[in-house]
């Protein structure tokens, strides 16, 4: 389901003051101090709580559809949430904090619409509905960038750098359907010929990224976060800024082997599970 860590847990009047709040908030129900199950428009629902206060989710899903389409769909998911390949299952992932609690209840209701859309059980948008101004999430992007790194104007939106270990990464961000994007392009498009490959690593890398997600827009293989109005605050929008930077240069270079190279794609495809017909 999730990676085993280290866990430093909270005393214990922080951790009731846990189950409340995510109780209250979602109507997430905690059997152990760091594990639980949550009743979403989707299915049930595993929750972690790890450490530096982030928040798990994972929902199993039946069947195995192409790895092209839950790619596609990906895209148009609500915050982080992902299709992923969790040890071997395919499901949908998404991570959040308990960071400034104020915005913990329109933040799971928005991972639990687009669960629910995603899992095909709800009609729902999951989109964020509370307007976005351009002029404050550019502000947000600028808090959180610092004043080292300038936001250039670009194609409606901003293109700005970001360090990760002392490398540069350019990313970008728009304001899409009251949400702020930051995203950067990894693959203008992927070969047919190592197309089977390439998706399925990429399924697998959406598992072990944290607040990032890798998905198709249109041909484009991009990595990608989105935040609500309720979250541009500058410690979450550099959260978010650092979270595709380092997806960024992750899965950059291997990705791009694998979609270049035949030989290497028909070695990883051997490794595929056939998909039912």
């Amino acid at each position: 389901m999730f990676a085993t860590q280290s866990l430093t847990f909270s005393p214990a009047a922080r951790g009731d003051h846990l189950r409340k709040l995510l109780h209250q908030a979602a109507g997430i129900s905690l059997d152990t101090d760091h594990e639980g199950e949550w009743e979403t428009a989707g299915g049930t629902a595993a929750v972690r709580l790890e450490p530096c206060d982030r928040i798990g989710v994972w929902l199993p899903m039946a069947g195995r559809p192409r790895f092209e389409d839950v790619l596609e769909i990906t895209h148009s998911l609500p915050g982080n949430l992902r299709y992923a390949v969790v040890a071997g299952q395919l499901g949908l992932l998404a991570d959040t904090r308990l960071d400034g609690e104020a915005h913990l209840g329109a933040t799971l209701k928005w991972i639990d619409a687009g669960l629910g859309r995603a899992s095909g059980k709800t009609a729902a948008e999951g989109r964020a509905t509370e307007p976005l101004d351009r002029d404050r999430a550019k502000r947000s992007l600028a808090d959180a960038a610092g004043a080292e790194e300038e936001l250039i104007d670009y194609r409606g939106g901003w293109e700005f750098g970001r360090r990760v270990c002392g490398e540069p990464v350019t990313l970008r961000a728009a304001v899409e359907d009251a949400e702020l994007r930051v995203f950067r392009e990894i693959l203008p498009a992927i070969p047919a010929a190592t197309a089977g490959p390439v998706h399925w690593q990429t399924l697998h890398y959406n598992g072990r990224l944290r607040h990032a997600r890798l998905a198709l827009d249109g041909p484009a293989l991009v990595a990608e976060t989105r935040l609500h109005a309720g979250l541009l605050r500058a410690e979450w929008v550099a959260m978010a800024l650092d979270a595709v930077a380092v997806a960024v240069r992750h899965v950059l270079l291997p990705l791009r082997i694998l979609s270049e190279q035949e030989e290497v794609a028909q070695c990883l495809r051997q490794a595929i599970p056939v998909r039912p017909r």
